[in-house]
């Protein structure tokens, strides 16, 4: 294993580093992505002010008390 080689392995199977990083996302969360757009889409606002607000949420739900500063 020590003459791994990460770009050699990528050619080889014909992947690239950015499909590498796609697979270390969390596909489960992949719904609150898609709420935080839909939200962004109904309400005319940016994606960061929607994420801010689930955050919100999320904290209130949990008792985690999360700070943001709004720009």
């Amino acid at each position: 294993m020590k003459d791994f080689n990460l770009k050699k392995y990528l050619a080889k199977n014909k992947l690239n580093e950015s499909t590498v990083e796609e697979t270390r996302l969390y596909p489960d969360y992949d719904d609150i992505i898609e709420l935080i757009k839909s939200e962004t889409i109904k309400h005319g606002s940016s994606e960061i002010d929607e994420a801010m607000d689930v955050m919100e949420f999320i904290g209130q739900h949990y008792g985690i008390n999360f700070e943001f500063g709004r720009g």
